[in-house]
């Protein structure tokens, strides 16, 4: 067996044996519309950088900015739920993606199991277009203390390697440059507080996360660029009733990988008050309504293949 089909094995049966002598609550209606945007760059420093990947036109991954929407809802069913999320994304290109699965709360936290894919068209730095499709898996365990929430996710690929050629021509060389699209696997543990009081925000309206990921640590692309390790952050915010404004949340690891980025969210929900302020739920409380889905990290390589040797000009020869 597979150290990554391993891994995912063993991080599912330990978020299973948390609740099992809790007692089970029922979940919501729940509705959430996001507005968000930032930058990224998902392709780190190769273990062994060629020229190639210069000549290419890919040398270290492009940091690019990004922009999109985000749309998920629960559908209660007792104290199961059925969880699922569309998002787009344009980030040198479109990607489309979305994120289902069953979950369950049991008082203290929830535990859950999604199901996630994405399709993307990406336009490299040199031009050229490729598209690909890639699904992973991803256990989650959520759990609720007084002031501080504790979560704990895990993301496995499911579909392999993709691999798109191009072939780059001057007057004094021709080659193929070959680029594989690699979906990667992701353990992440954070730590959200929330502070009693804070200024004229009120009890639990302010969010500050902090966590630890690591990056690719199994699978064909943690070959070529190695496990990369690295803090998640955040700080949310609760300007107005059920409305959501997102500071800064983060990811950066030892590989040159980052993402970071700002949004807005407003929740909707058969229990949430339209028009009674004073009852309306806290941030600390909406985040206990579901689960945070995790991102679709896809790193990338270049290799050169195919050369066809130097040619010299007619005009360089005379």
């Amino acid at each position: 067996m597979k150290p990554s089909v391993r891994a995912l094995i063993l991080v599912a049966s330990l978020l299973l044996m948390f609740p099992i002598k809790a007692r089970a609550t029922n979940l919501e209606w729940l509705g959430i519309l996001t507005g968000f945007g930032g930058a990224e760059r998902e392709t780190g420093m190769p273990k062994n950088f060629t020229e190639c990947c210069i000549r290419s036109g890919q040398p270290l991954g492009k940091a690019t900015g990004f922009g999109g929407v985000h749309a998920l809802g629960l559908i209660p069913i007792g104290p199961f739920g059925v969880q699922g999320s569309f998002q787009y994304k344009n980030a040198s290109g479109s990607q489309f993606a979305t994120t289902f699965g069953p979950l369950w709360d049991f008082t203290a936290g929830k535990v859950g199991f999604f199901a996630s894919y994405q399709h993307r068209n990406t336009f490299d730095q040199g031009g050229s277009s490729r598209s690909g499709n890639f699904w992973w898996l991803e256990p989650a365990l959520d759990w609720y203390l007084p002031s501080m929430n504790l979560s704990l996710r895990y993301i496995q690929p499911v579909s392999g390697v993709q691999r798109h050629d191009t072939e780059h021509t001057s007057d004094f060389e021709s080659f193929i440059a070959r680029r594989y699209d690699q979906p990667i696997n992701r353990l992440s543990a954070t730590a959200s507080y929330f502070p009693p009081d804070f200024l004229s925000l009120g009890k639990d309206n302010l969010e500050a996360t902090l966590g630890v990921q690591v990056n690719s640590f199994a699978g064909p692309y943690s070959q070529v660029r190695g496990a990369g390790v690295g803090p998640v952050f955040g700080l949310a915010m609760m300007p107005a009733q059920n409305i959501e404004l997102t500071l800064i949340k983060g990811t950066v690891d030892n590989r040159s990988r980052y993402e970071i980025q700002s949004a807005i969210r407003f929740y909707f929900g058969k229990s949430l008050p339209g028009l009674s302020p004073a009852n309306s739920p806290s941030l600390k409380e909406l985040r206990r309504k579901y689960m945070e889905a995790s991102p679709y990290p896809v790193s990338s390589y270049t290799k050169c293949c195919g050369f066809r040797g130097s040619r010299i000009p007619t005009s360089a020869a005379n």
